[in-house]
C-alpha cells in the first residue's frame, strides 16, 4: 500500500521529484511568454474592427500575449511583418506590420487594404495553450515540494550564514542592473508632467530665499531636488537620484530583515528585487513626480519599523518616526502612517517596551507634522497638512455631483456643464456596472473628459465668486458631502469598487519602451514637454531641454502623419526587455499578490489578538498589510485608482509574503535577535 509519508521520507526521490516539477513550471511559464516555445497552433483570426489610418484590430481568446511576442500573422499562408512594431508606424506606414497587444491584434494588411473586404484569409501562429488547471496543478505541487525539501535541508542550507546577506544584495543588485542599464546606457529620456511645474516653482523659491507656497504641492520632494541640484542642476541627475534612492533603500530593508529575521532575507530580496525591478517602477523613477521617492521613503520606513520593533532600538525608532513624516511630506496619501505611527504607540505600551522607544517613536513624527501644519498656517492661514485635500475630493468625485435646489442657479449650471462633458454610456456605467475594471475606465475618462482638476474647479470658482482659498475649500467639502448624504448607495459603489479597481492594477504593466519613444518623441520631436510652457521659473527650472540633443539610439522616420520614433535594440535591451520583464509580468504582475496580502491581514490580525498585541511578527505583518489597504480606501474615498496611486504600496504584497513565516511562531527559529519573551525573562 502506497503510503505518502513514507514516499517523502526518501531524500533521493524527493529530490528527483522536486527538480522534475520544477523544470516543467519553468518550461511551462517560459512556453506561456513565447521565451521557449514547445509547440506552435495556428488559428484563424476574423472580426476585425478599424482602429485607425492603416490599423485594424482583432480581439483573441488568448490574453497574456505580453509585448515582444514571438506569435506570427499570417495573409494567405504568407507571413507579414514587421512584428512588435509599434503603434504609429502600423497606423502610418502599414505594409503588413502587426502587433500582438495582450488580448488583441493590431495590424495592417500587405497592400493597405481593409481586411474586412479585401476577400483574404489571415491566421496567427500562437503557442499551443495548456490548460490553466494543469499549470496551477503543476505550480502547486512543485512549491509544495520545494517547501518539504527545505525543511529537510534546513541544517545544510543555514550552515552558511555567511553567505545570506552577499546573496541577497546580489539578487536586489542584480536585476536593479537589467532593468536600469538600458535605459542609463542608450535610452536616457526624462518624463515630464505637468505636475513638474509646481515642484519647480517651489524650488525657484527656495533659491530665491523666499518662502514657498505649499498651497497645492507638499515640500518633501521639492527639498528632494534642492538636495539633487546642490550636486547638479541636471534634470536627468534628479532621475539618477531616484534611481540610486530605491536601490539603496530596498538594500536597507534587505539588511534590517537580515538583522530581524536572518533566515529570510533571501526570501525579503526576491521580494524587494520582483518590485523595483517592474516597469512601472521604472517609468515612475525616471519621471519629475514624486511616487518614487515617496516609494523608496516608504520602503525604509517599514524597514526601520520591523527592525525597531525587533531589535528595540531607540535609533530604529527614531527613523521609522522621521521616515513616516516624511512620506506625508512628500504626498499626502501618505496619512495612513498616522494610523500606523499610532497602534505602534499601543503595541508598545502594552508590551512595556522602554519609554525612551516611546518617546524616539512619537517625538520626531508628531514634530515634524506640526511644523508643516503651522508653516502652512503662516503662509497661507490654514493649520493644515494638505491645503489640496477638499479640492481631490470634489474632483474625485465630479463624476456624481447633481443639481440642488439649495445651490444658487450659477452653481446648478456649472454642476450641468461639468456632468455634460461625460458621455451618456459612461454615466450608465458609472449609475450600474459592477464590472471595476470598466467602471475605472468610465470614471477616469469622466474626469479626463472634463480636463481634469482645473475644468471641475474653474467652473465651481465662476460660480460662486472670488471667494478666499479657505472658503472655496468649504464649498468642495459640502459639495463632496452632498453626493454622499443625497446618494450614498453610489457613493459606496465609487469607493468599492475604486477599491477593487486599485488592487486590479497589480496585473497590468506598462509597455515601457513604447514609453521611451513617445518621451523621445515629445521631447526631442515635437519639444511638447512643460518645459515649453510659458511661464519664466519653468523654462529656467528646465535647463536639461532647452535645446535638447538627439539621442544616437533612436531613430525618425517621417510619413504623412509625421515623425515616427523607433528605438534602437540593444543587447542589454533585449535581455531586459524580451526576456526578463515578460517573466516578471508573469509571476508578479497578477491579483494573486493584493489577494495574498488581504490573507495575510486577516490571518496577522487573528494572531494579535490570540496573543494579545504580544505577537512582534503578527504586528509587524499586520501594520504593513493595514497600510495598502488603507492606501485603497484613500484612494477610493477620494480620487479614481491611477496605477500611479496604487503602485507605491506594490512592495508590500511582495513583503508581507516573504514574512508570512514570521506568523507560525518562527521567531527563535528564524530570527538572531532577541524577541520580547526573552527580554521579559
Amino acid at each position: 500500500m502506497f503510503h505518502l509519508n513514507s514516499f517523502i521520507q526518501r531524500p533521493m526521490v524527493l529530490i528527483i521529484v522536486t527538480v522534475i516539477l520544477w523544470i516543467l513550471s519553468v518550461s511551462i511559464v517560459l512556453h506561456n511568454q513565447e521565451i521557449v516555445v514547445a509547440a506552435w497552433q495556428r488559428k484563424p483570426v476574423t472580426n476585425f474592427n478599424h482602429v485607425a489610418n492603416y490599423t485594424y484590430e482583432s480581439f483573441l481568446d488568448k490574453n497574456d500575449y505580453s509585448p515582444p511576442s514571438a506569435s506570427m500573422l499570417y495573409e494567405n499562408g504568407i507571413p507579414l511583418g514587421p512584428g512588435n512594431s509599434n503603434g504609429p508606424s502600423i497606423s502610418c506606414f502599414g505594409k503588413g506590420r502587426y502587433q500582438f497587444r495582450y488580448d488583441r491584434l493590431h495590424f495592417s494588411t500587405s497592400d493597405n487594404t481593409d481586411p474586412r473586404t479585401n476577400g483574404r484569409h489571415y491566421e496567427i501562429e500562437w503557442p499551443f495553450p495548456i490548460p490553466p488547471l494543469l499549470r496551477w496543478l503543476v505550480f502547486g505541487l512543485a512549491a509544495a515540494t520545494v517547501i518539504t525539501y527545505l525543511k529537510k535541508a534546513d541544517k545544510w542550507i543555514w550552515g552558511y550564514n555567511v553567505f545570506i546577506l552577499p546573496c541577497s544584495f546580489g539578487v536586489v543588485i542584480a536585476s536593479f542592473l537589467i532593468t536600469r542599464l538600458p535605459y542609463f546606457l542608450y535610452y536616457p529620456v526624462i518624463s515630464l508632467h505637468p505636475d513638474t511645474a509646481g515642484y519647480l516653482v517651489i524650488v525657484d523659491s527656495i533659491d530665491k530665499g523666499v518662502l514657498p507656497s505649499l498651497y497645492l504641492r507638499p515640500p518633501g520632494y521639492p527639498l528632494f531636488i534642492k538636495l539633487v541640484f546642490l550636486f547638479s542642476n541636471k534634470l536627468f541627475s534628479v532621475v539618477a537620484a531616484q534611481s540610486m534612492l530605491a536601490l539603496i533603500s530596498s538594500l536597507a530593508f534587505v539588511y534590517v530583515v537580515f538583522k530581524a529575521y536572518r533566515k529570510l532575507t533571501p526570501l525579503v530580496s526576491i521580494a524587494l528585487a520582483a518590485f523595483i525591478s517592474s516597469n512601472v517602477h521604472l517609468e515612475s523613477e525616471i519621471s519629475i513626480l514624486s511616487e518614487s521617492v515617496y516609494v523608496s521613503v516608504s520602503v525604509l520606513a517599514f524597514g526601520f519599523l520591523i527592525a525597531a520593533l525587533r531589535l528595540r532600538s531607540t535609533v530604529y525608532f527614531t527613523l521609522f518616526s522621521s521616515a513616516a513624516a516624511y512620506a506625508i511630506y512628500i504626498r499626502p496619501a501618505g496619512i495612513f502612517f498616522v494610523v500606523i505611527v499610532l497602534l505602534t504607540l499601543i503595541y508598545l505600551i502594552v508590551n512595556r517596551f522602554r519609554r525612551v522607544n516611546l518617546i524616539a517613536l512619537a517625538a520626531p513624527f508628531s514634530s515634524l507634522l506640526l511644523i508643516l501644519a503651522f508653516y502652512n498656517l503662516f503662509t497661507f492661514h490654514a493649520f493644515t497638512l494638505n491645503n489640496n485635500a477638499e479640492l481631490t475630493l470634489i474632483a474625485g468625485i465630479s463624476a456624481l455631483m447633481e443639481q440642488d435646489d439649495r445651490y444658487s442657479r450659477e452653481l446648478n449650471n456649472a454642476i450641468i456643464k461639468i456632468q455634460g462633458r461625460s458621455k451618456p454610456y459612461e454615466k450608465e456605467i458609472l449609475k450600474t456596472s459592477w464590472n471595476p475594471e470598466m467602471y475605472d475606465k468610465a470614471l477616469s475618462n469622466a474626469y479626463s473628459n472634463t480636463g481634469g482638476d482645473s475644468a471641475v474647479i474653474g467652473p465651481i470658482i465662476n460660480a460662486v465668486g472670488d471667494y478666499p482659498q479657505q472658503k472655496l475649500h468649504e464649498i468642495y467639502k459640502e459639495l463632496y458631502l452632498d453626493v454622499i448624504k443625497r446618494n450614498p448607495y453610489q457613493f459606496f459603489r465609487k469607493t468599492f469598487m475604486t477599491f477593487l479597481a486599485y488592487h486590479q492594477n497589480t496585473s497590468n504593466d506598462h509597455e515601457i519602451y513604447s514609453i521611451l519613444n513617445m518621451l523621445y518623441n515629445n521631447t526631442y520631436i515635437q519639444r511638447n514637454t512643460v518645459c515649453s510652457s510659458q511661464n519664466i521659473t519653468t523654462k529656467t527650472l528646465c535647463k536639461d531641454y532647452s535645446n535638447p540633443q538627439p539621442l544616437p539610439y533612436f531613430s525618425v522616420q517621417e510619413s504623412d502623419c509625421g515623425s515616427i520614433v523607433n528605438y534602437k535594440q540593444t543587447f542589454i535591451q533585449g535581455i531586459h526587455y524580451k526576456i526578463f520583464s515578460k517573466l516578471h509580468k508573469a509571476l508578479f504582475r497578477n491579483l494573486l499578490w493584493p489577494v495574498l496580502n488581504l490573507v495575510i491581514f486577516v490571518m496577522s490580525a487573528i494572531y494579535l489578538v490570540r496573543s494579545r498585541l504580544a505577537h512582534t511578527g503578527a504586528f509587524i505583518l499586520f501594520a504593513m498589510s493595514f497600510s495598502a489597504i488603507a492606501s485603497a480606501l484613500i484612494v477610493g474615498l477620494s480620487t479614481f485608482p491611477n496605477i500611479r496611486y496604487s503602485y507605491p504600496t506594490e512592495f508590500i504584497y511582495y513583503a508581507g509574503a516573504a514574512l508570512l513565516p514570521v506568523l507560525w511562531h518562527l521567531d527563535s527559529k528564524i530570527a538572531i535577535s532577541p524577541t520580547p519573551s526573552e527580554y521579559h525573562a
